[in-house]
C-alpha cells in the first residue's frame, strides 16, 4: 500500500477510523489522506466556515493521534459536496 484514504465526518466516533488508518499507513509506510465532505446545500458563508474549520481540525487529529515527531506523512482534502 502507497496511499490510504480516510474519510472523516468531524463526528466524535469518526477519530477511531481515522486512528486506525494511521496505524495502518505508519505499518505499511503509506501516506494517508485525510478526506471531508461539506454539504453544498448550505447557504455559501456556513458550508465556507465549515470547510475553514474542518482543513484547521483535522491536521490537528492527525497529528494528535500520529504523535510527535510525526510517524506519516499526510494530507486533508475537504471539498463541497457535488449533486
Amino acid at each position: 500500500m502507497k496511499r490510504i484514504l480516510v474519510a472523516s465526518d468531524l463526528s466524535p466516533g469518526s477519530d477511531r477510523a481515522v486512528a486506525r488508518a494511521v496505524l495502518l499507513a505508519r505499518r505499511h509506510q503509506a501516506k494517508l489522506c485525510v478526506m471531508h465532505i461539506v454539504d453544498d446545500e448550505l447557504p455559501a458563508a456556513i458550508a465556507e466556515r465549515q470547510k475553514e474549520d474542518a482543513e484547521a481540525a483535522l491536521p490537528r487529529m492527525v497529528r494528535s493521534l500520529a504523535g510527535e515527531p510525526l510517524s506519516i506523512a499526510f494530507d486533508v482534502d475537504v471539498r463541497l459536496a457535488l449533486p
